[in-house]
């Protein structure tokens, strides 16, 4: 059986880290390993080394997930 997705989260500009908690603890329980990336917003260059790091932070395959600002242009991508 293949192994679960690491899940990896990332706001965007009008929020944090936390906005993903209420689906965290869900994916958790289906046997997840999930993170949400908390980045500054200070510049590009330093939130996209943010994000590298919290990949780093998980294992297995990672399916990293964009918080959008319209949720009809929510795309994960799989790493």
């Amino acid at each position: 059986m293949p192994a679960k997705p690491s899940i990896v989260f990332v706001h965007g500009l009008w929020a944090d880290g936390s906005c993903f908690s209420k689906v965290i603890p869900t994916l958790q329980a289906e046997g997840h390993q999930v993170i949400a990336s908390q980045h500054a917003l200070d510049s590009v260059e330093s939130d996209v080394a943010t994000v590298i790091r919290t990949i780093g932070r998980v294992s297995g395959p990672v399916l990293l997930q964009p918080r959008p600002d319209r949720p009809s242009r929510a795309r994960a991508i799989r790493l």
